[in-house]
């Protein structure tokens, strides 16, 4: 005879605080005024802004907090009216809140303004939608998939087949990677993106922004250029201390950690005048991902493999930008799947089985449910953003790269490192479809 005994009663966790504020704003609209924002601070806690200034309040706000605060329990940031609900009359700014560009909406009704350290970047709109230079961002979502490598040898197939002059800069900050691989210590120039940033933040990031790209000799002898930005240069410094610092803000308006990062690539840009840019991004749910996925108006590459933890991380990305549809249609039609590293051994079955996983997360969270579509003429939907899952030009189609043993310790510079009909097999699909959606300039569908 089994016996069943229930779990301990959870008390409000972080996901609930944000349901049970959404809920009864909703329920309350009426006597909140005109749609009320949840604004949910650095600790998950909701608040409820009311704005005052265009609608008299005649609700008994004491009241209708008390009620929140015993729903909220540990999340609830106290009981008084004056620290559940910001009125805009007593606020110093309300136009910070009421008229944010960071709003989302959460029902018809009510909206949710995120007060975060890190992770924002993830929820914002882009600060530079149609770059005037194609750019192109290299991305796992785990590390180790081979990234870094596949942009070097994809900056060197642009230089020798495109007569490209490449731009690479180095995003990973905290685990410097494309920046070693294309320039030896002796081309190092003086300083690197982490130096600018520092200095940005304090006024002076032009002071060293000439001394901070060195040509890489990757490309001696080709008829186009490799340039590389590195994340330090041949004078690092305290490295350490700096990185800690990267993402403050300023004082200044404007300049966060994300405004100063695009300023610098623009810079950049500005000075060199690249024919293309490729940024090598942090691995992870990382705020630089953030910044070089969703915000600079890049290509992104997204490099895949097939095992669960991959698919899992995937599916928590594409479920959180899911969540913020007036930037994912922008988003979407700049993405596409890389299958990382793909084995020999039943090579067909491995890409086929890929193939259909990223399709169920495609179609899950970023392509159009035609059921849901607006009807045209003889009840007939209008055209979505979705693909079939056999479709080779699909973004959720990925491009292959194989997998070979002299990936372990290749140092692309070094005399005689790689063989270039080994390069072809391995990375020949990659860089002809890569190029092709960077150089095409051209929306999917």
């Amino acid at each position: 005879m089994s016996r069943f005994f229930p779990g301990p009663v959870l008390p409000v966790l972080f996901d609930q605080a944000l349901h049970i504020a959404k809920t009864f704003a909703e329920q309350h609209a009426s006597e909140l005024g005109q749609r009320p924002i949840v604004v949910r601070d650095l600790f998950g806690r909701p608040r409820i802004a009311l704005d005052d200034r265009v609608a008299v309040l005649s609700a008994d706000l004491d009241r209708l907090a008390a009620e929140l605060h015993a729903q909220l329990g540990a999340y609830s940031p106290g009981q008084l009216a004056g620290e559940m609900f910001l009125r805009a009359r007593e606020l110093f700014a309300p136009e910070r809140i009421f008229d944010s560009a960071e709003l989302q909406p959460l029902s018809e009704h009510v909206r949710l303004l995120e007060r975060q350290i890190t992770g924002e970047d993830w929820l914002l709109p882009p600060l530079d939608p149609e770059p005037a230079i194609p750019r192109a961002t290299l991305f796992g979502i785990k590390g180790g998939v081979g990234r870094s490598t596949a942009l070097a040898l994809w900056a060197r197939y642009l230089a020798m087949e495109h007569r490209k002059r490449v731009l690479v800069i180095d995003l990973d900050l905290e685990s410097p990677g494309v920046g070693s691989l294309l320039l030896p210590t002796t081309h190092l120039p003086r300083f690197g993106l982490a130096d600018y940033l520092v200095e940005a933040a304090v006024g002076q990031g032009e002071a060293i922004r000439s001394d901070m790209m060195a040509r890489s000799p990757l490309a001696a002898g080709l008829r186009g250029e490799i340039w590389v930005t590195p994340c330090y240069g041949t004078e690092p410094g305290d490295y350490v201390a700096k990185l800690s610092r990267l993402y403050q803000g300023t004082p200044q308006e404007g300049q966060g950690f994300a405004e100063r990062l695009q300023h610098a690539i623009s810079a950049l840009e500005m000075q060199l005048r690249p024919d293309v840019v490729l940024l090598d991004s942090r691995a992870g749910l990382h705020d630089i991902a953030a910044i070089a996925l969703t915000r600079l108006g890049a290509l992104g590459l997204l490099f895949a493999g097939g095992t669960p933890q991959t698919l899992h991380a995937y599916r928590l990305l594409f479920q959180g930008l899911a969540r913020h549809s007036q930037h994912l249609r922008m988003l979407r039609q700049n993405l596409q799947m890389v299958a990382a590293l793909v084995p020999d051994r039943e090579r067909a079955k491995y890409l086929e089985r890929l193939r259909e996983r990223l399709y169920d997360l495609f179609a899950e969270f970023l392509y159009d449910d035609e059921s849901s579509l607006p009807m045209g003429r003889g009840s007939i939907p209008t055209e979505g953003w979705n693909y079939s899952v056999q479709d080779d030009e699909a973004p959720h189609h990925p491009i292959p790269i194989r997998w070979y043993g002299w990936f372990q310790d290749f140092d692309p510079t070094a005399e005689g490192a790689f063989d270039a009909k080994e390069v072809d097999a391995a990375f020949g699909a990659f860089h002809s479809r890569a190029t092709e959606l960077l150089l095409s300039g051209k929306d999917r569908k």
